[in-house]
């Protein structure tokens, strides 16, 4: 990957390459969910750190996306900060299935 970007994969053997402006995450997770003491996320992801700025907009296109698991996803992740971030005790989610 090159810069700004970077990887990392949680309880995954994700595998990442990019070539003519676009990424691919190959890998076999499960989920991105749960809560204490549920923490059995499993995923891939490419990173930019500090990023989003007010007014940013972001559009993605998933090509392809394998039954790894009934609750594979696929998509933009968001996070306030590092890898575990958050405000507060609740953090938001937004999740939608088109």
């Amino acid at each position: 990957m090159t810069a700004p970007y970077s990887t990392f994969a949680v309880n995954s053997p994700a595998t990442f390459s990019q070539a003519n402006g676009q990424f691919v995450i190959t890998e076999a997770g499960a989920d991105v969910w749960g809560g204490a003491p549920h923490h059995d996320d499993q995923y891939g992801a490419i990173h930019q750190s500090q990023s989003f700025t007010n007014g940013t907009t972001v559009t993605t296109k998933v090509s392809q996306l394998d039954n790894t698991n009934p609750w594979a996803k696929a998509g933009i992740m968001v996070r306030l900060q590092g890898r575990h971030g958050g405000s507060g005790q609740n953090n938001s989610c937004f999740e939608r299935r088109c």
